[in-house]
């Protein structure tokens, strides 16, 4: 036989319970003890170092999820602002070049508002 075999035959050969197994398991049951957990052992389970250690770390990323979606609504709003800005800037020129040609074009007129006269 090979040893592989050896140690799952001498693995899950049947070993008898010790000596009030069974008497120990009921009168567990009866104390129900295994019953639904009350809100103190919730707490002193949710207390254990692992328990909290993952929900800081669950925290961390909540925290920074949040404050990349800040940032992001942040930067999108200065981008707005600037296409805004920039939208404005070229009215103003548009507007400022349409009536300095109206000037130019009456002061360069014969006889009406020529400097040279």
């Amino acid at each position: 036989m090979k040893p592989l075999e050896e140690e799952l035959k001498s693995a899950l050969r049947r070993i008898e319970p010790p000596d009030g197994f069974a008497e120990r398991v009921l009168a567990e049951a009866r104390r129900g003890r295994h019953s639904k957990p009350g809100f103190g052992e919730w707490l002193r389970a949710a207390l254990r170092p692992r328990a909290v250690r993952w929900a800081a770390g669950f925290a961390l990323v909540c925290l920074l999820v949040v404050f990349g979606a800040i940032r992001r609504y942040n930067r999108e709003q200065a981008r707005i602002q600037g296409e805004r800005a920039s939208a404005q800037a070229r009215l103003a020129l548009q507007i400022a070049s349409t009536k300095l040609n109206a000037v130019l074009k009456v002061a360069a007129t014969p006889g009406r508002g020529n400097l040279k006269n």
